[in-house]
């Protein structure tokens, strides 16, 4: 029989790692002048400091920087991307302060797998005034991947504060909280989700976790009931209406809730659950295919 602590312990392996970035890298832009704007460090710079003594970079110092960006783009258009990596770490190292050069650089980064190096670019870029959220929310999932999550949850507070609009950090954030007992500030978060996003069914989901770590069986019932009505496709409302059905005695609704979970459930990111669901049913007396 499942209790709060099972809910508790469970919440930041069920919630998984925050989601990794969009599957397709932009082509670069046909337009000539948007490019050089981009390469420039004019356009996408998020939160940088700006000189009113115009005494930051000169464009036309950077005319060689666009050059390696536009070689760079080709590689990375071909999946080339060690060769394009290459190439905007040497652009890096004529024009540490472009933004547009940290951005590529993330995205070969990530799709070598080489996190070290996609950790010490984004401190870099930071380190030079460059704080966008999508740079400041990467290291904080690089840091959960570390399984550091204080400083994990220093890097989403920073990008929350950044762009708040950001649901999936602020979602990610309040996942971390929990996790690390911080109930009020998850709270905090969470409400803040569902004012800008009220059928938002992953902050439902958390917030019927944080309420049944308060002993609140009813609001967490809630909440997971309203999960499943904003999004019938995700598998953990299923597993914790079970759990809770099974812990009131309500048999056929447990056997019912897990059958759904089983049938949504991701085999890898709910490995760890889906052998103790299959038990928990043989115990209930559920019949195969039932």
């Amino acid at each position: 029989m499942a209790d709060a602590d099972h809910f508790q312990k469970k919440v930041w392996e069920i919630a998984g790692a925050p989601k990794s970035l969009e599957p397709l890298i932009p082509q670069p832009m046909d337009d000539k002048r948007r490019r050089e704007l981009d390469a420039l460090g004019y356009v996408g710079s998020g939160r940088r400091i700006v000189h009113a003594d115009m005494s930051g970079p000169d464009p036309k110092d950077r005319a060689a920087v666009l050059a390696i960006l536009e070689r760079a783009g080709g590689e990375m258009n071909h999946g080339r991307w060690r060769d394009a990596a290459v190439l905007l770490e040497r652009a890096l190292a004529e024009d540490a302060s472009n933004p547009l050069v940290y951005k590529h650089l993330k995205f070969c980064y990530e799709r070598l797998g080489d996190f070290d190096k996609m950790e010490q670019a984004g401190l870099r870029a930071m380190e030079n005034g460059i704080e966008t959220n999508e740079i400041v929310a990467k290291l904080a999932e690089i840091y959960v991947s570390h399984h550091d999550l204080p400083r994990a949850v220093d890097f989403m507070e920073r990008a929350g504060k950044i762009d708040p609009s950001n649901l999936q950090n602020m979602e990610n954030l309040a996942t971390a909280y929990l996790q690390m007992g911080r109930g009020s500030d998850a709270e905090r978060v969470l409400q803040s989700i569902l004012v800008r996003s009220p059928r938002d069914a992953t902050a439902h989901n958390l917030y019927g976790n944080l309420e049944i770590g308060r002993g609140r069986e009813t609001d967490a019932r809630r909440h997971f009931e309203q999960a499943v009505e904003c999004d019938p496709g995700l598998a953990e409302p299923y597993l914790n209406l079970g759990l809770i059905a099974q812990n009131s005695g309500d048999a056929r609704k447990a056997i019912a809730c897990y059958r759904h979970f089983l049938n949504k459930a991701d085999p890898d990111k709910y490995r760890e659950f889906i052998p103790k669901v299959r038990t928990a049913l043989a115990s209930l007396g559920a019949k195969p295919g039932e």
